[in-house]
């Protein structure tokens, strides 16, 4: 089931991000993340950064989930075979894009932003990852974010908000 969404782009592709890193991390505990709204993800400034030597595929290394507040403990949890999930970040200058919907900044030394704010047939979701590109000297080797997200199904009205930490290796351009 999931490798036909790891395909996936736009909001679909922030939906597995959560899902995929739930399936990683150990389950969920007491953080309650504010809710997001479209205000909080979507019109994100550009940052400092300059060129495009953050442009590249991504490659999940790890998941962990921080946070997950749902009615009835209805957090979607565990898989036994996930695989990996990638990213491309296409970088011009100080404006960043991932494949999976979202836009936002970046800065010369790394710190990035990105957020979706969006309708599926079934929620409204709204995404951002907050997070820093992993250097070594002037080579990208990877990124680490944490996603925060918030789901709103449109039947029950009843959100469910996570909050994860992932890590993820560079590995091609």
């Amino acid at each position: 089931m999931l490798k036909s969404f790891t395909k996936a782009r736009s909001l679909h592709g922030m939906r597995v991000l959560a899902c995929v890193a739930m399936a990683f991390g150990a389950g969920c505990d007491e953080d309650q993340p504010r809710p997001l709204t479209a205000a909080d993800v979507t019109g994100l400034p550009a940052g400092t950064g300059f060129g495009t030597g953050f442009s590249g595929q991504y490659l999940s290394t790890s998941w962990r989930v921080l946070s997950c507040t749902c009615p009835a403990d209805q957090c979607p949890v565990s898989s036994d075979d996930l695989g990996s999930v990638s990213l491309t970040a296409m970088q011009t200058d100080g404006v960043l894009a991932l494949d999976i919907g979202c836009t936002g900044g970046v800065d010369a030394g790394g710190r990035f932003w990105c957020g979706a704010a969006g309708e599926t047939t079934t929620a409204t979701v709204y995404s951002l990852l907050n997070g820093r590109f992993v250097l070594a000297g002037i080579q990208v080797m990877g990124m680490t974010f944490t996603l925060r997200q918030t789901m709103v199904p449109l039947l029950t009205g009843s959100e469910c908000d996570l909050s994860i930490r992932a890590s993820m290796a560079y590995f091609g351009p």
